[in-house]
This record gives structure tokens, sequence and C-alpha cells, in this order.
């Protein structure tokens, strides 16, 4: 889904009164992708007045690796983020 996309629906949400909405990943963790979702995070923030409330939803269905690894790899990318959004938004 494009930013742009992203941008509208959340608008959409705030000028329709909702509390929150919630952003769910692929399988990526590359910094484009952790730009694109901290970008995001902070433009939605933004056009809300801070209001908005986001639930973020990270996640990897890669069947190949072992359950250890999959878990590590969804923690590396929640700090990540976690700490990318606390910094945008400061």
């Amino acid at each position: 889904m494009s930013r742009d996309d992203v941008l509208k629906m959340a608008k959409w949400a705030y000028e329709h009164e909702y509390g929150s909405l919630t952003l769910q990943s692929g399988e990526r963790t590359d910094e484009g992708f952790i730009d694109y979702v901290v970008d995001s995070i902070r433009d939605i923030k933004k056009l809300s007045n801070n209001e908005l409330g986001i639930t973020m939803c990270v996640e990897n269905n890669r069947k190949k690796r072992t359950d250890v690894c999959v878990r590590q790899e969804q923690t590396d990318i929640y700090y990540e983020l976690k700490q990318r959004i606390k910094n945008c938004l400061r």
C-alpha cells in the first residue's frame, strides 16, 4: 500500500472520529521499510493532532526458519521501530 493511501485512510479515520487504527506489515525488515513505517506514523500523528492511536502489527510468516529465529527477528524489528518512532515523535 502506498504511503499516500495509508495517510488518506488515516485522515478518513480521524475525520470520522475513530480513536485508533492498526498498521499491519509483512515480512520486510530492511531500512527502507523501517523508514516508511516511521515516516507514516509521524505523519499520521501530525495529521490527527496526535489524537489518533496506532497499533503496529509486525509479523513474519517464513516457514523455513526455526521458531527461535523468527521470534528473534520479530523482536529486533519491534525494538528498532519502537526506538525510531519514539525519536520521531519527540
